[in-house]
């Protein structure tokens, strides 16, 4: 008798937005995090442009009024998973894959995932990359925007079977704040890709003008709010402090959109804009930098320094849920006459530097490495399938009073 192969089970990962190109952390977390699974079979729901490294379905979000940015202040894509039309194209989207399991992508995919997870039948995972309320109230302070995004937040932390945070930090904020369950929370850490072995990037491969120059290096796209916050901190706190005691320290952002401007390289700031190959000014930099002040989760720009064998100065906030010893892996400094006498020790040999990147570079290599991180993750995705029989018995949407699956 002839026996049927079994489908395929696939984790659907629904996000509102690309994640191409990889140039945010969340990006290069959902993408690292699927990639490196191996018993499930990941596939990405999000919109154009179509991701190259994973099974991708593209769906059409919701077009909300460009305007709203301008007016309100905030994206307006994070509208874009609500209504009967986004849900009908992105079952469609889905035909004839079999679903084991929905995970949501941020806190404004989970209209459409809860939808999705619902009609399917499957449990669903909330990844919070930040948490909502903390980044916004940090980043805007706006109290009312704070207590609506508290309340979606609170919903949704309510309707999912896990959620998945970055930190011991976050998941200690999520049970105060919203008191959620500890056997609910996961935590799934950042990670990092260890670069190959490469040789030392000549002289030629950084810029002409900060071949003889000393770099402080903060890497960043630089029209991310909290990036947006660090980099106004380093033209108007860090290098007017740093340029009274030096000429030769130049303090460089690394990352789009801003494009490349090396006029006030002599005043100690320069901006690279966007790099192919991250490489050569990492082996070049001094010091590398993460002066936020703002933003949730955990950065992944000191894991990437980390990974380079680079000496880190950070804020407290920037180093927040990373098990980074002070004074051995990282250097936290917050007031900005510290961060700057921190920064210059390094640079001038006070500090070893040396030790610093080594020991860090150790951390990452014991800790965070992502097909590590993916293994523990998909050992709980699969545990929690395995005791899914309940969850998969037809649930009522209590509104309605019908089967969701119906």
């Amino acid at each position: 008798m002839n026996v049927m192969p079994e489908k395929p089970k696939h984790l659907l990962c629904v996000s509102y937005h690309s994640t191409v190109p990889h140039n945010t952390g969340a990006n290069v977390r959902i993408v690292n995090l699927l990639r490196h699974l191996r018993a499930l079979r990941p596939v990405l729901l999000a919109p154009a442009p179509q991701e190259q490294e994973l099974a991708h379905r593209v769906f059409v979000p919701r077009q909300a009024p460009p305007f709203i940015r301008q007016t309100l202040g905030f994206n307006p894509a994070i509208l874009g998973c609500y209504g009967e039309a986004v849900f009908g194209r992105a079952r469609q989207a889905l035909a004839a894959l079999e679903i084991a399991a929905v995970q949501c992508e941020h806190l404004w995919s989970f209209p459409l995932a809860q939808r999705l997870a619902r009609a399917l039948r499957v449990p669903l995972i909330l990844i919070e990359h930040n948490l909502e309320v903390v980044y916004v109230e940090r980043t805007y302070r706006l109290p009312l925007l704070a207590q609506i995004t508290a309340r979606v937040e609170r919903r949704a932390l309510a309707a999912c079977d896990r959620v998945v945070v970055c930190s011991e930090v976050d998941a200690r904020l999520l049970a105060e704040r919203f008191s959620t369950p500890a056997e609910k929370i996961w935590i799934v850490p950042n990670g990092i890709t260890l670069p190959a072995p490469r040789r030392e990037a000549p002289a030629a491969a950084v810029p002409a003008p900060l071949r003889h120059k000393k770099l402080a290096l903060f890497l960043g796209k630089t029209n991310y709010p909290p990036n947006a916050e660090a980099i106004r901190v380093l033209r108007e706190e860090l290098v007017p402090r740093a340029q009274a005691h030096t000429r030769d320290l130049v303090f460089v952002v690394v990352g789009g959109p801003h494009e490349p401007d090396y006029s006030r390289v002599e005043q100690g700031l320069a901006f690279t804009g966007f790099v192919d190959d991250l490489q050569p000014l990492l082996q070049h930099a001094t010091v590398c930098l993460a002066p936020l002040l703002s933003g949730s989760g955990t950065r992944l720009k000191i894991l990437e320094y980390a990974a380079h064998a680079k000496p880190i100065v950070a804020t407290s906030v920037a180093a927040e849920g990373l098990h980074f010893e002070k004074g051995r892996e990282i250097v936290i400094a917050d007031g900005w006459d510290e961060f700057v006498q921190a920064v210059l020790q390094v640079a001038q040999g006070k500090i070893d530097a040396s030790a610093l990147a080594r020991n860090a570079l150790q951390k990452v290599t014991d800790e965070y490495q992502w097909q590590a991180i993916a293994g523990r993750y998909e050992a709980q995705l699969l545990e929690l399938l395995a005791g899914n029989v309940a969850a998969r018995e037809p649930r009522t949407d209590r509104r309605q009073g019908v089967s969701a699956a119906a």
